[in-house]
């Protein structure tokens, strides 16, 4: 992350996502033939791997089952003729949990964010005044596979391992590809299996990832 101003201008909020053009957008879609859908996502539940502090709480609310029976119009089995109810599910967490993309506002250098922008100018009550998601444009693109664990001949990277840009050009090279302006890169280093496989929490979130290892 640069400090400094963006090379797509001072008021620039959408950083390298400006190079997903129509152009590019048209060119990704050429590229579908069997229409296979791969999920990057996992599901989010209360023991999922989390940075310390962080926790995934789910509540589900069954009340309606009861109040609709005495409501206006309620029934034996429910809200009207159709016996309606329903349940209410109520989830805390934070934004940066599981599977998710992180706005420009989410990381500083010090105190600075992206485009040179200063924490205490762009923080509000209700959030952040400049590069939050909403500013964001959709993101249709081609998608490029970086197999680190299979490049190092593992099934699995170790804690504190780091990909490297020799490592992601060995990768893509064996996969007979070149990066291009507007495409996603993706990292496989193993440790999505320990998702929901391994009991050892800290080794599914190790500590010192963020200093000297990759996830």
């Amino acid at each position: 992350m640069s400090a400094g101003t963006s090379r797509y201008g001072p008021d620039d909020q959408a950083g390298a996502l400006n190079e997903i053009t129509a152009a590019s957008v048209v060119r990704a879609a050429g590229l579908v033939r069997r229409g296979r859908v791969y999920d990057l996502a996992h599901e989010l539940h209360a023991d999922v791997p989390a940075f310390p502090g962080r926790t995934f709480r789910q509540v589900l609310s069954t009340t309606a089952h009861q109040l609709n029976r005495r409501a206006p119009g309620g029934g034996p089995r429910g809200l009207g003729r159709n016996a309606v109810n329903w349940i209410v599910e109520h989830v805390s967490a934070p934004s940066q949990m599981g599977t998710h993309l992180d706005g420009l506002n989410h990381l500083q250098a010090g105190d600075q964010l992206y485009n040179g922008h200063r924490l205490d100018d762009v923080v509000e009550e209700h959030g952040t005044n400049r590069l939050g998601m909403e500013t964001l444009p959709q993101v249709v693109t081609r998608g490029l596979l970086v197999d680190a664990a299979r490049i190092r001949g593992v099934d699995r990277l170790e804690p504190g391992d780091v990909v490297t840009p020799d490592d992601a050009e060995a990768a893509l090279a064996a996969a007979g590809l070149a990066v291009e302006p507007g495409d996603a890169v993706l990292v496989h280093t193993g440790w999505g299996r320990l998702w929901d496989d391994d009991p050892d929490p800290a080794r599914r979130w190790p500590t010192g990832w963020w200093t000297g290892g990759s996830r």
